[in-house]
């Protein structure tokens, strides 16, 4: 899957054996990761962007974004601690016995590459926060100045922009 739309997100695996499910789609509901290893890769990225993903295992095996090398996040740091995702069945999981997450990571800046090492993983948001910053012109005060948030966000395939209290479909 690709969306091309700003920020772009891109999906990637890394485990042959899930070539004939590497990334499967339902409708209306999320997408999911065949096995581990599975890539969110988000592009453009600023500095100081937040990245939420609304995840969760893909079965009976738990789901894990914190790479025991140490290599992944990559251009990010998690901001999340536990990166754990409770296998299918597991307390707290909803009516198809999923157990959702949000994980947060603070952008560094350009590409951000994210990895699922566990069992692989299902996805249904994710959300690039990006808030807009004062350009410093020649300005001596602050006042009046109005922080504006914008938000990016893919929701069961569609991508939004939340600007001001609005909500704008791209």
């Amino acid at each position: 899957m690709r969306i091309t739309s700003k920020p772009r997100f891109r999906f990637q695996y890394g485990n042959s054996a899930d070539k004939a499910k590497a990334f499967f789609i339902y409708p209306g509901r999320c997408y999911e990761s065949g096995g581990k290893n599975g890539l969110i890769l988000i592009a453009n990225t600023q500095q100081g962007d937040t990245i939420k993903l609304e995840v969760a295992a893909k079965g009976s095996a738990a789901g894990n974004f914190l790479d025991p090398n140490g290599t992944y996040p990559i251009n990010a740091t998690a901001l999340t601690e536990d990166l754990t995702l409770p296998a299918q069945g597991s307390p707290g999981a909803d009516s198809n016995d999923y157990t959702w997450r949000t994980l947060e990571y603070l952008s560094k800046g350009g590409d951000v590459s994210l990895k699922e090492v566990g069992g692989g993983y299902r996805i249904w948001l994710i959300e690039v926060i990006h808030v807009e910053s004062p350009v410093a012109t020649g300005i001596t005060s602050a006042e009046g100045y109005q922080d504006t948030s914008v938000q990016k966000i893919l929701r069961d395939g569609q991508l939004f922009i939340l600007r001001d209290g609005k909500t704008y479909a791209i």
